[in-house]
């Protein structure tokens, strides 16, 4: 997972330095990078939240502490 995002961010920062070059607007760069801050940000929330529900679902006899803390550690 994380060399596909490794790859995936290398060919848009490659896209992103090519167009803003060419075109001479280097504030591309902030655009970009901000939109897909927040993309990975908001998929990172939406992973962990599937992950903190599976382990919920899985292990209902035990106590929210005992919960939070099997998902933390």
């Amino acid at each position: 997972m994380i060399k596909k995002g490794l790859i995936a961010g290398t060919i848009a920062l490659i896209i992103v330095l090519g167009t803003s070059y060419f075109t001479g607007n280097w504030s591309y760069i902030y655009y970009v990078s901000g939109t897909l801050g927040l993309a990975s940000v908001a998929l990172a929330l939406v992973t962990l939240s599937t992950l903190i529900d599976a382990h919920i679902r899985e292990l209902p006899s035990k106590s929210t502490a005992a919960l939070l803390s099997y998902v933390i550690f």
